[in-house]
């Protein structure tokens, strides 16, 4: 049974951690499930999730790039090193610090305008319109949008 409290996911039998969709996600960042059903944000080198109600945690490949950030971040904390990778804790008010240098994955934006662009782009180009309007003598007269073609592709 899991139990929504503010921004905390309390299940039974567990402490409370940071629910990622609920407080990330709205700042452009995607947060996926992992086999478990634990929430992560992806990044370049690994990915970031819960570790309790007021820290997250990141889980790295590469001793090489963790040396920079912890020169950036002297204020993480090492709980797991191996050979190759690295697991540190870290407050959630550094997340968007992290997630900059470390390249999270974030959600496109696309602006109004952008989204009718690329509808009437992908109109032209769709291989699902009818053969009748491939064929047809005057095309901007049955299909306006090859008209504004040029135009389009040029921006």
């Amino acid at each position: 049974m899991t139990r929504r409290i503010q921004n905390l996911i309390l299940t039974k039998g567990e402490c409370p951690v940071i629910d990622l969709r609920a407080t990330y996600a709205a700042d452009r960042y995607r947060v996926k499930k992992d086999e478990c059903g634990d929430q992560l944000i992806p990044h370049r080198w690994g990915h970031f999730y819960s570790h309790s109600s007021t820290e997250l945690a990141c889980f790295m490949k590469g001793n090489y790039k963790f040396r920079k950030i912890k020169a950036q971040f002297p204020s993480i904390r090492v709980t797991q090193r191996g050979d190759e990778e690295v697991i540190f804790v870290f407050d959630s008010a550094l997340l968007p610090q992290l997630a900059a240098t470390l390249k999270a994955s974030r959600k496109r934006r696309v602006s109004e305008a952008e989204r009718e662009r690329l509808k009437l782009l992908s109109q032209i180009h769709s291989p699902f319109r009818r053969e009748s309007l491939r064929s047809c003598e005057e095309p901007s007269a049955a299909f306006p949008l090859v008209k504004m073609r040029s135009s389009l592709l040029d921006r």
